[in-house]
């Protein structure tokens, strides 16, 4: 593990969650918060014009009751109880809001990072400097207005081997379909979701005792510190030339959507009493 990436402008796409609250406090903890110019906050649940009571019935349809806490618990509840807990352990995690503000981060929330409003805050971030964009656990799909403005450099990391396992929640599909590894994968993002070239990744065995939600969240750690040994790693290099070191996508693509019901039961464990008395 390299100590201190050298420096590069960073602004985090994310959503507020223990996921997105585990790799803004990973940047700012090994790059310095003087690095990470912005955070772009996810508000959509599921679509972009939906309302919260429709989104989550949506989800409570498709992929059940107990997929529906899940995701409430590792967002609204977590990022409800980071930022207004009072803890002496200094590595008690925070939300993403409460790290902005902590570090002076200019935050910007969105349902819709395409919007007029949306790529003006990124363009004032951006400035005249080349920057990384970084989306990890981000439900938006950046469009070409924005990948394509000018010294903006965009990059995703995905909980998921590619192009096998693209989509939604890749970590419950490979749990689902009992693959021995977890795979985090940083790629260049592109206009379709999911695809772009690979720059690296990295694999962790799975622990059939273990959460879903105890192994996604290690597998972000794991994306952060691959994202900042990348960072370090072609520290020297114009990002023109780092972005276009990357690999086509090998293998036969598949997409997984929202997680069936059928899935979803397949797994024992999403959340348990463990986790939230050790991490919540």
């Amino acid at each position: 593990m390299s100590a201190n990436p050298p420096s590069r402008r960073i602004i985090l796409c994310c959503h507020a969650s223990a996921y997105g609250s585990r790799v803004l406090a990973d940047l700012i903890a090994r790059i310095g918060p003087d690095s990470v110019v912005a955070v772009v906050v996810s508000t959509r649940i599921r679509y972009e014009r939906g309302n919260a009571l429709r989104d989550i019935l949506s989800i409570v349809r498709t992929s059940g009751i107990r997929y529906a806490c899940y995701l409430l618990a590792i967002t609204t509840l977590f990022d409800f109880y980071a930022h207004w807990r009072r803890s002496s352990n200094r590595y008690a995690l925070s939300s993403v809001a409460r790290q902005c503000e902590k570090h002076r981060l200019p935050l910007f929330k969105t349902k819709n990072i395409n919007s007029e409003q949306g790529r003006q805050f990124i363009q004032q971030q951006v400035g005249a400097q080349d920057t990384i964009l970084l989306t990890a656990m981000f439900n938006q799909k950046l469009s070409i207005s924005v990948l394509s403005l000018p010294q903006l450099f965009c990059v995703n990391l995905h909980p998921g081997q590619l192009p096998q396992y693209r989509g939604v929640d890749p970590v419950l599909m490979a749990c689902y379909e009992k693959q021995a590894y977890l795979e985090m994968t940083l790629h260049q993002t592109a206009a379709e979701l999911d695809e772009g070239h690979v720059f690296r990744s990295k694999k962790i065995a799975v622990d059939p005792s273990a959460s879903l939600f105890a192994q996604q969240l290690q597998l972000f750690a794991v994306g952060a510190d691959i994202f900042m040994q990348w960072l370090s790693d072609n520290a020297s290099q114009d990002l023109r030339a780092v972005l276009a070191s990357g690999k086509p996508q090998s293998g036969k693509p598949a997409y997984h959507s929202w997680p069936k019901k059928n899935q979803v039961a397949g797994l024992d464990k999403l959340i348990t009493l463990a986790d939230f008395k050790e991490f919540f």
